[in-house]
């Protein structure tokens, strides 16, 4: 394990909780990735799976323009680079699995694109579970996979909720794929592929004319070779009688007294905040409760980086800790990510758990989610069949 420059910063919103009654405190998660080194970087090689929309939505300007990005995109590829390739309709289409990039592969490719035409539905699900599939079975811990997904959103069979879509992409940025979308068209949904994309922990761009092309296409290889913290974990171990609540659509568990919380791959000197509500237990007999985290990561080569903080509150009574100042700065910060990512207040809590087989993942998978309904306390848990993930399909109930 390599000596860590990844920085990490855990405070609260007071020092003080109660002893009398349990003490509700909010806690702020910095994390900063570390800064590329001087002097010109060579980036990691890339496992890329393009996946295409042809369907008949497609048709025209907006076929072009994907098939242009596409082609822009591979024309900028080295032979250390893997590219599979996916088209879909109604019907997946593999044009090529996961190979080098080299030079009469990507001339191949580029000149069988110009012949797709496009027809028939949209099964986006299934195209970008097929893309997902292909970079699994290509996985090299020396090589940064992302699914580049260009499609206008229409989805009309299959799984079409954004939220679900969502979930699918979320679980496999979590796994080692992250997602980034190139949405074409007037009537494009926003909304589905965004929700992709941000939960993906990718990028979404919006091509409006030809001339975004290229700069899009830059800033997306850009980003991918700028990234200096691969597969950033945070951890942590919750003392008993401690409850924590996680803002935000990231990927995490809370099992067996320990928290685990995905925050994905960071740019150069990136800093990422993450918000977390701690409900403390009265203490009649402690003076102080301390909170460890440490968050780890990859580097470009594989290596393993750690690095740890932690969090000391003091026991007071309850009217020390009702005069007790607070981090205004910190609360000013958390109310802006609440608005935008709040916490689930309903009763339940739903952890979707998805658990990837070591053989390549059939699209059936996908539907074998195993689903713990549990009260905030902990107290019920029941399992979801795959007829009663049916139902819920049929009746679009979000997960």
């Amino acid at each position: 394990m390599s000596t860590s420059p990844l920085r990490l910063l855990v405070e609260g919103d007071r020092v003080l909780i109660a002893r009398e009654a349990p003490t509700l405190r909010v806690v702020e998660v910095v994390i900063r990735a570390p800064e590329t080194s001087s002097g010109p970087q060579r980036r990691i090689p890339l496992n890329l799976a393009l996946v295409l929309d042809r369907s008949g939505s497609m048709y025209g300007e907006k076929l072009h323009y994907i098939l242009n990005a596409a082609a822009s995109l591979i024309e900028t590829l080295g032979e250390e680079d893997h590219l599979a390739v996916v088209i879909f309709n109604h019907r997946v289409s593999v044009l090529s699995r996961c190979r080098p990039a080299t030079k009469e592969y990507r001339r191949y490719l580029i000149e069988t694109l110009g012949r797709i035409e496009a027809k028939d539905l949209t099964f986006l699900s299934e195209g970008w579970i097929k893309g997902y599939e292909l970079l699994h079975e290509a996985h090299s811990p020396l090589r940064f996979p992302r699914i580049l997904l260009f499609s206008d959103g229409l989805a009309n069979i299959g799984d079409v909720h954004p939220r679900r879509l969502g979930i699918f992409a979320r679980n496999a940025a979590r796994f080692g794929a992250s997602t980034s979308i190139f949405g074409v068209g007037r009537n494009v949904n926003e909304e589905l592929l965004r929700r992709m994309a941000d939960m993906g922990y990718g990028n979404f761009y919006f091509i409006e004319k030809p001339q975004d092309i290229p700069r899009f296409i830059a800033q997306e290889l850009e980003h991918m070779a700028n990234i200096t913290a691969r597969d950033v974990e945070l951890a942590l171990d919750i003392p008993n009688g401690v409850t924590v609540r996680v803002y935000g659509d990231w990927w995490f568990t809370q099992q067996d007294g320990r928290l685990r919380l995905f925050v994905g791959n960071l740019e150069a000197g990136r800093v990422q905040r993450l918000y977390l509500e701690i409900i403390t237990p009265s203490a009649t007999e402690a003076t102080d409760l301390n909170l460890a985290f440490r968050v780890s990561a990859r580097d470009r080569a594989g290596g393993v980086w750690m690095t740890h903080a932690d969090l000391r509150f003091v026991y007071a009574a309850q009217s020390e800790v009702a005069a007790a100042p607070y981090n205004s700065g910190l609360l000013a910060r958390f109310a802006r990510y609440a608005h935008v990512h709040p916490y689930e207040k309903s009763p339940y809590h739903e952890q979707i758990i998805w658990k990837i087989p070591t053989r390549p993942m059939l699209p059936e998978k996908f539907l074998e989610y195993e689903i713990e309904v549990q009260e905030r306390l902990g107290a019920i848990s029941t399992r979801l069949t795959r007829d009663d993930i049916q139902r819920l399909r049929s009746r679009d109930l979000e997960l």
